[in-house]
């Protein structure tokens, strides 16, 4: 299957059943530093943009999923990825850290018992992220 390659776009994930945003950045960090500022919930300043935009300028490849103290999600993406395999490989795990981080948020470690509900919370992210795509 050939994997089309990535806009250069930032985008949000409404969680619906969760009180949670994820921001999801392909490329361009001014495109995220966009939609952090147009956020309708939570305005952050602008150091606290800064804050959260200057670690992420370090990463040269794969991806980076980091919590922000309000329990959002940042999911960033800076290259193209050229290997179909690999583009699945770095999305799926970055997508996986974001069910975590989520699920931890609200108390739910990942057991026997509840990986049901982080399943359909990971497809969900999955779905919309490809949706972008």
């Amino acid at each position: 299957m050939k994997i089309p390659k990535l806009k250069n776009k930032s985008f949000e994930i409404d969680l619906v059943i969760y009180p949670f945003t994820i921001f999801v950045c392909f490329l361009d960090l001014t495109k995220l530093e966009e939609l952090l500022r147009n956020y309708k919930f939570y305005k952050p300043t602008e150091e606290q943009i800064k804050e959260i935009i200057e670690p992420l300028k370090n990463i040269s490849s794969g991806g980076r999923t980091l919590m922000l103290e309000n329990g959002n999600v940042i999911i960033y993406i800076p290259n193209n990825l050229k290997y179909s395999q690999y583009m699945w490989n770095i999305l799926t795990h970055e997508v996986f850290h974001a069910t975590h981080f989520i699920m931890d948020r609200i108390g739910l470690n990942l057991t026997l018992e509840s990986d049901e509900a982080f399943c359909y919370l990971n497809g969900y992210i999955n779905e919309k992220i490809f949706e972008q795509i």
